[in-house]
């Protein structure tokens, strides 16, 4: 399946297929599209992240990469996203509030454009932070951990 092509399979279908697969090439023109996979129902929403509502311990995140507020880069295999703010005065207070959290991983939807030059939020995996490699690096260093993930039905 192209990037391009794969907004063919609506909501209903990933819910009802049971997961979605960062193989399959899967991207959103919406973040709320994303989030409503996986159990909510939004008919809109506009932040860079969103409660899992089935999954305590998981935040959906939907990273820009290099933003202006933020400097975030992805490693060429997308084994790593590298994540610290652009102010380099926060990057301290920025890490220890996500270590100390008890959601250490993600679900991660990458705004990136396509073959069509349009820009969608692309599926990646979910990630989990490497906390030792993340103090050595001084910047968040998230490892995919999964390729494929769940999807939910809208909770009631």
């Amino acid at each position: 399946m192209n990037f391009e092509d794969n907004n063919t399979i609506d909501r209903a279908e990933y819910i009802e297929k049971g997961y979605i697969d960062a193989d399959d090439e899967v991207a959103f023109r919406r973040i709320y599209e994303a989030c409503n996979i996986f159990g909510h129902n939004y008919k809109g929403f506009f932040k860079g992240g969103a409660k899992h509502p089935y999954r305590n311990d998981v935040t959906i995140w939907f990273p820009k990469l290099n933003s202006k507020n933020w400097i975030n880069t992805l490693s060429t295999d997308e084994e790593y996203i590298f994540e610290r703010p652009a102010d380099a005065n926060l990057v301290k207070e920025h890490m220890n509030h996500h270590i100390s959290s008890d959601i250490h991983k993600r679900i991660v939807f990458v705004y990136e454009e396509d073959s069509k030059g349009q820009f969608k939020y692309r599926f990646k995996g979910e990630y989990e932070i490497d906390v030792q490699q993340s103090a050595k690096e001084k910047c968040l260093i998230w490892k995919r951990i999964m390729k494929r993930v769940e999807t939910y039905p809208p909770k009631k």
